[in-house]
């Protein structure tokens, strides 16, 4: 098979493929639910391209920026290659679902300053109400790429695009305010892929298995675009199959045989804690010989738990990969050898805060897992954020690194290109005129190896999804009439478990001594969890006029931060309910017995055990918790969304809707409507006997049968709650 240098863009390599192997699987999708899978060859995935480029073609958009929002994986490949065949810059994102998600695709439609949307007839007929209440996306022209009759393979002319041409925008920022879209191009791609190739021994009897979406750029370059470059047949499922019963993946992978997959630390996690021994010994993870760790800290503890969870089923703690990278660098920057035990180190703690990496004596330590050596011609420098001078040995900076892997900067923004794409590092041998790309994370190198700390950028990475302080910031000084305007910062802690988000916010001088404080918290809890699926770990109400600013009343962030954790604050009212991994654990009465107990009964006993989990979640008092109450007022995530409706699934023994959930009830309409499932399971058949219907659904993988009409609308919406996630 010819590796990915020997092509010149992205679009020639799909199509060389298709001449060589036309029969040749590419991807197959597992839809989710009851849903068939689809599959691609080579052949038919270079005819649907053709067809969509002709389109293009015909409507003259070369050169242009076209959005792409598909609700399904399937629907996004044709239109994402369409558009490298027609020379149209594709802008991944996930498609809006309300008036809510519109702002953000609205602001990345005017940066990139889209003039198309290639979607499907059930995303235009979703939005199109809301369509109208923004002037950018209202002159939008919308291409429907699975409308009927619409062949124009014909009109296709034939590859146009050069290497060092724009394939691309992957837009990295969750911020409505300031998009920054990464321009990438099909060098960029190639070069990356080649070196993912060299790094995790790919070869042509490779397989990748993913469930990440193609609209993230570990999800679209390193898990779409580079199997396709290489030649690897790729197994996708939805996010939302993955995470809803997690054991699924590791079942993907066992029946693909899959060689390559992974994912965030979380999903490790995921998989630790909620897959039983009776599906652990079913499963066959022997083929799995790149599991590869990246886009949020990794933890040793994880990496720990999780080899000698499945070691059983046949997985090789070797097969870990912890990586380091982004957008802006295509995606890979650092990496080990693989098939190699990952480089776990225990670091001082008190060194560490002050900016020194030395190893552990007896003192209070932090494990620290390596993410690798910078690949191939990338180079990298630990340099001083603020002087910009190289740092010596051992001393913590900021990490910079300069090669044919990083992009060109970003889309129609000069001033953010030059800020991060144009640094010069004091006291480097390299050349004077380099210019190096500052990517906001903070690290050290030790015997060549690259380990990361911290950011020093102002972004909180919560669960693999990036947050920007200023945006959680105007949402909770618009949460309670309380609260100064101005007067918040918002950070982050590691708990040495999980990233925690932290508020600071003033209250104004006329209404500190008169406004309850657990109303603030709860509204500022309850408005962050709405806007932006983020759970707010530790609310703190300070005095007017103390939080910390700079002279020209900039907010200090850090420097909030470090007041926070020495405890120097000027506090009026501070509240925590930590943000946990791991799921409720709590056990009132065991599945089988719901049934047989009194319905009534049975209808107290759920919301009691509701409370029960619920508190232990947040770390509440269930006697404070109210039936009337809504779920999503505790201030609860997405992902303990999730977590509440994966423990209610196996407490009460069956899989409930997840629909129902993303409706955000109230703890007794739960309760409810969890009794009302419970009481329709009993039937009878036609001899007259009571048959109790088995409601957990077969985690078989593929299962065949007749489309559910819902899956699209669940899937859709769960996407857009769960899964702005990872952008």
């Amino acid at each position: 098979m010819s590796s990915a240098r020997q092509f010149t863009t992205i679009d020639e390599a799909v199509r060389w493929r298709a001449q060589q192997t036309p029969d040749r699987l590419a991807v197959e999708f597992q839809n989710g639910g009851e849903r068939r899978p689809s599959c691609y060859t080579y052949a038919e995935l270079d005819r649907q391209a053709r067809s969509i480029a002709g389109i293009l073609s015909r409507r003259r958009l070369r050169g242009e920026r076209a959005l792409l929002l598909y609700d399904h994986a399937e629907q996004f490949l044709p239109g994402f290659l369409g558009c490298l065949y027609a020379g149209v810059n594709g802008v991944p994102i996930f498609p809006p679902r309300n008036r809510r998600s519109l702002p953000r695709v609205a602001a990345i439609a005017g940066s990139a300053g889209a003039v198309a949307a290639l979607s499907s007839v059930a995303v235009l007929d979703r939005v199109r109400g809301n369509l109208l209440s923004d002037a950018k996306l209202a002159e939008v022209e919308w291409v429907l790429t699975d409308a009927p009759g619409l062949d124009a393979a014909a009109d296709w002319s034939g590859p146009l695009s050069r290497g060092d041409d724009l394939a691309f925008l992957q837009y990295t920022s969750g911020s409505t305010g300031d998009p920054k879209g990464a321009m990438i191009s099909h060098d960029n791609v190639l070069h990356n892929s080649a070196c993912i190739a060299r790094h995790f021994g790919h070869d042509a009897n490779s397989r990748m298995m993913t469930w990440l979406p193609f609209y993230h750029d570990m999800g679209l370059i390193g898990c779409l675009l580079h199997p396709l470059i290489m030649g690897m047949p790729l197994l996708h499922m939805p996010f939302a199959t993955f995470v809803q019963r997690p054991v699924r993946w590791l079942q993907a992978i066992s029946a693909f045989g899959a060689t390559t997959s992974g994912g965030p630390n979380f999903a490790y996690e995921l998989c630790a804690e909620k897959i039983t021994d009776e599906e652990c010994s079913e499963l066959d993870l022997s083929s799995w010989q790149v599991a590869f760790n990246g886009a949020e800290p990794v933890r040793a503890a994880t990496l720990k738990k999780f080899g000698e969870r499945f070691q059983q089923a046949g997985f090789r703690p070797t097969s870990f990969y912890p990586c380091y990278g982004m957008a802006e660098t295509t995606l890979l920057l650092a990496g080990g050898p693989s098939r190699a035990m990952p480089t776990t180190q225990a670091f001082d703690m008190e060194a560490l805060k002050d900016g020194q990496a030395i190893a552990s004596a007896n003192g209070a330590e932090k494990q620290l897992v390596g993410c690798g050596r910078p690949i191939d011609d990338q180079r990298v420098l630990v340099v001083d954020p603020d002087t910009r001078v190289v740092c010596p040995p051992t001393t913590i900076g900021e990490i910079w690194t300069t090669g044919p892997s990083v992009t060109r900067g970003y889309w129609n923004n000069r001033v953010a290109t030059e800020e991060a794409f144009a640094a010069t590092p004091v006291g480097a041998t390299s050349d004077p005129d380099e210019r190096w790309l500052r990517t906001g994370d903070l690290g050290f190198e030790c015997d060549g190896e690259l380990f990361i700390t911290g950011r020093h950028k102002d972004v909180l990475i919560v669960r693999g999804k990036n947050h920007y302080p200023h945006d959680i910031e105007a949402t909770v000084e618009t949460a309670h009439q309380a609260l100064q305007l101005g007067g918040s910062a918002a950070f982050s802690v590691d708990d040495g478990e999980w990233e925690q988000v932290v508020v600071a916010a003033e209250i104004r001088r006329e209404a500190w001594r008169t406004v309850p404080a657990e109303d603030v918290v709860a509204d500022v809890r309850r408005a962050v969890a709405e806007a932006h699926q983020c759970h707010v770990s530790t609310v703190v109400l300070l005095r007017p006029a103390t939080l910390p600013k700079t002279s020209s009343g900039k907010v200090q962030r850090r420097k909030c931060r470090q007041l926070f954790l020495d405890q120097s604050l000027s506090v009026l009212y501070e509240e925590t309910h930590m943000s946990s991994n791991t799921p409720p654990t709590h056990l009132s009465i065991t599945t089988e017995a719901w049934q047989d107990i009194p319905q009534r009964q049975r209808r107290q006993e759920i919301i009691v055990d509701l409370k029960r989990t619920l508190a232990e979640m947040t770390q509440g008092d269930p006697c404070m918790l109210d039936s009337d109450q809504s779920i999503r007022d505790l201030g609860l995530d997405s992902m303990q969304f999730l977590q509440l409706k994966l423990h209610v699934d196996d407490r009460l023994g069956r899989e409930f809707d997840l629909d129902r959930f993303l409706t955000l009830p109230t703890i007794g309409q739960l309760a409810q409507w969890c009794d009302e499932d419970l009481s329709a399971e009993s039937t009878v058949d036609p001899a007259g006997e009571s048959v109790r219907q088995q409601k957990v659904p077969d985690n078989k993988l593929l299962a065949p049968g007749p489309p559910d009409s819902s899956d699209a609308e669940n899937l859709a919406r769960f996407n857009d709650d769960f899964f702005g996630y990872l952008l």
